[in-house]
């Protein structure tokens, strides 16, 4: 059945389309335009701008450059790839994008994803994308859930949001806690800013989910070895 999509403005409209005709991964292209078409991103496209990011032609790129909205996709297309090694999900996934993308310009940057330079750049801005709630939440939640940040020996207070190391190692907590509660609802606030008016249900939610972390705390431990023997 046909969607009946009102566009809040033209660029979202052309993005579709070049999606549309794009040679991407499908899976990635599908949960794009799904999260296209769900509008809440509209208001970051509004503010592409009609720069040329020059690049070094190839076979894919012969002319040399990326639109604006080429410039977007590739990295809302990398984004959703990066995220999908943490987040495994699906029945979330969509929502959990937009949640880490909004309020974010990472999606206007103009440096091109596949130059070596700024990869490094990308990963830490990636990670800042799917970390930061985590992170303030935590520190908004630091008291009444002393026990159980104790038993996983993580010192919210000593934790810069800032540093590559740091940020990295919230997002590796998420990937664990997320494989821990795969599917469960809960899991969305881990990505979702704590407002004082669902204060005490995120708190039941964040002590629930650690709960059953911790409860498998063994099992982690393997999992972690398990992931680096992959790399």
């Amino acid at each position: 059945m046909q969607k009946n999509i009102i566009y809040s403005n033209e660029k979202t409209k052309e993005i579709i389309n070049i999606v549309k005709k794009s040679q991407m991964k499908i899976s990635n292209k599908y949960l794009i335009l799904d999260i296209l078409e769900d509008g809440r991103l509209n208001a970051i496209i509004k503010k592409i701008t009609n720069d040329k990011i020059f690049i070094s032609k190839s076979p894919i790129l012969s002319k040399g450059y990326l639109t604006g909205y080429e410039q977007f996709i590739s990295i809302l297309d990398n984004f959703i790839s990066y995220i999908l090694n943490f987040v495994d999900s699906p029945g979330l996934i969509k929502e959990i994008i937009i949640k880490c993308l909004l309020d974010s310009d990472i999606l206007l940057s103009k440096k091109y994803f596949f130059d070596t330079e700024n990869i490094k750049y990308y990963k830490y801005n990636f990670n800042i994308l799917i970390g930061r709630a985590f992170y303030k939440n935590l520190i908004k939640l630091k008291k009444e859930l002393k026990e159980e940040l104790k038993k996983i020996n993580l010192d919210i207070e000593t934790v810069n949001i800032n540093d590559a190391n740091d940020i990295n190692y919230i997002t590796g907590i998420i990937n664990e806690l997320v494989f821990i509660n795969r599917n469960d609802y809960k899991i969305l606030s881990l990505f979702t800013d704590i407002d004082n008016s669902k204060y005490n249900l995120y708190l039941d939610w964040y002590k629930m989910l650690l709960t059953k972390y911790i409860m498998n705390i063994d099992f982690i431990k393997q999992y972690r070895n398990y992931k680096k023997n992959l790399y």
